[in-house]
Parts: C-alpha cells; sequence; structure tokens
C-alpha cells in the first residue's frame, strides 16, 4: 500500500466554471504531453458536441485543471462559456 492519497470523483463537487477561469495545468504537457488538435480531437468536439461534456473536468481549489485537458480543449473549440467542472468538497 503506498502513501500517496487517491482521488475518485466522490471527493469532487460538479458545479459549473467559465472556461475563462480555468487554468490548463503545465505540469500535463511535460507528462502527456501538448494537447494536439487532430483527429482524436476532433472525435471528441464531436462527441461533446452531440452528447454534451459526460464527465466534469476535475481542478483544483485554484482553478488548476487536475484532469480533462483535452475535454478543456474540446469546450473551448465549441464555444462552451461554462463546462461542467468538479472542484474538491471542502
Amino acid at each position: 500500500m503506498n502513501n500517496q492519497t487517491q482521488l475518485q470523483i466522490s471527493d469532487y463537487q460538479i458545479e459549473p466554471a467559465t472556461i475563462r477561469s480555468l487554468v490548463p495545468s503545465p505540469e500535463n504537457d511535460m507528462i502527456y504531453g501538448a494537447v494536439q488538435d487532430d483527429e482524436q480531437m476532433d472525435a471528441l468536439v464531436e462527441s461533446i458536441r452531440i452528447r454534451g461534456l459526460q464527465e466534469p473536468i476535475l481542478i483544483s481549489d485554484d482553478a488548476y485543471i487536475v484532469s480533462g485537458h483535452r475535454r478543456y480543449h474540446a469546450c473551448k473549440r465549441l464555444g462552451y462559456g461554462a463546462p461542467t467542472t468538479a472542484p474538491p468538497n471542502g
């Protein structure tokens, strides 16, 4: 068993946030590479356009994106002003 805290969706509350208030984490690019505007992104944009944002963008208390950088970029492409986010509870 490791000492790291595992985050679960139940640790977050669901609410809208303005797209301008969200801050992409610079560590994301270092770990996963920059988000590419490619066929996979086009498919994600189309999926969100048709079905809506099915999974919220997880953010920290200070609005840094913890998980959901591709969803964030897709929402920006779609012109969503207030995507669903999940800041931590408490």
